[in-house]
């Protein structure tokens, strides 16, 4: 079966220029506006002297991130039957996560991966279960480890109160928030994950 054209050329348009620089946009200047209102100074005199342990944790950030995109890798070529190679894999990981940090990962990263899974000749059905399995496994990851960091820490580690982290920030949004109101803002948003986990599984499984 040949793929029509036309189809192909409406799709590529789907990542012109302008839709990906958008939301750069967006991002940078929300990023810039909460550096403005935050404290400068603690930017500009950081010395990494002081902090003895910094180079370790920036190498050890990137040994982390380097072993996560192995990880997603292997995680798709495995859910693909072993159908794609390496370099595919990569390609399709680098491009997932580039269109997910660029749109709301469940709208437009899952929609891009599935693209450029039929663009390795993969069915519809097919590109479309591995997508589905790879949200799902993500969204049973958090739902299994958050109940336990939060049983192992507390709430307060997690949640620290507006007079220590958040009030250094210096931004009078999130100087009104408490321990508490994050933990239930944790809860509202636990709650809508575990439904949405709920969908996924139900639409694979069932």
């Amino acid at each position: 079966m040949k793929t029509n054209p036309s189809i192909k050329t409406d799709s590529l348009k789907l990542f012109s220029s302008w839709r990906i620089a958008l939301p750069l946009i967006i991002g940078l200047s929300f990023f810039g506006y909460m550096i403005y209102q935050s404290d400068i100074r603690l930017l500009i005199n950081f010395n990494t002297n002081d902090h003895p342990y910094f180079y370790i944790g920036l190498i050890s950030t990137g040994l982390l991130v380097l072993i996560r995109m192995l990880a997603y890798m292997y995680r798709i070529i495995v859910l693909s039957g072993k159908s794609l190679n390496n370099k595919a894999a990569f390609q399709i990981i680098s491009l997932w996560e580039f269109a997910s940090a660029l749109t709301p990962s469940v709208i437009g990263g899952t929609a891009v991966a599935m693209f450029l899974l039929a663009k390795e000749k993969m069915s519809l059905g097919k590109s479309t279960a591995v997508v589905l399995i790879t949200a799902f496994l993500d969204e049973l990851f958090f739902i299994i480890v958050a109940p336990i960091l939060f049983l192992c820490v507390g709430y307060k580690a997690m949640f620290p109160a507006n007079e220590t982290c958040l009030q250094r920030l210096n931004i009078p949004f999130l100087e009104t928030l408490t321990s508490e109101s994050l933990l239930s803002i944790f809860f509202v948003g636990y709650s809508i994950l575990f439904l949405y986990l709920i969908l996924i599984g139900y639409g694979i499984f069932v």
